[in-house]
C-alpha cells in the first residue's frame, strides 16, 4: 500500500527520520511517498 504522508511528524515516522529525506522535503516543495520500509521523496517542479 502506498501513502502520502501528510506531516512531518508522519514524513520522521515512515522514513526513519533519515537526513536525505528529512533534508529533501525541508524547504523545498516535496513530496513523499511510503511504501512498506521504503521511503521516496522527490522535489516538486514548480
Amino acid at each position: 500500500m502506498i501513502c502520502e504522508p501528510r506531516s512531518p511528524e508522519e514524513l520522521r515516522a515512515a522514513c526513519g527520520d533519515d537526513e536525505l529525506v528529512m533534508g529533501v522535503a525541508q524547504g523545498l516543495r516535496a513530496r513523499a511517498w511510503a511504501v512498506g520500509d521504503a521511503v521516496m521523496a522527490s522535489r516538486v517542479a514548480g
